[in-house]
């Protein structure tokens, strides 16, 4: 994406919902697979442990960021 003022690089607009599903779906990744490896990364910067996806377990952790 680009900004209109300047046309500067401004990041991406791909949402997390729309990555998960373009990698399950175009690449024919397993979802339980690609949600615990998006959890990884994003929970070592908060210091958490990582979130542990087995098939039919309940996610009891969730967040969500905005400015």
């Amino acid at each position: 994406a680009t900004l209109k003022s300047n046309n500067s690089l401004a990041g991406s607009t791909l949402t997390f919902n729309q990555a998960i599903t373009r990698l399950v779906n175009n690449f024919n990744l397993n979802l339980e697979k690609v949600l615990q490896y998006s959890n990884q990364n994003p929970s070592k910067l908060l210091n958490l442990s990582p979130i542990n996806l087995e098939v039919g377990e309940k996610i009891n952790k969730f967040f969500l960021f905005s400015k």
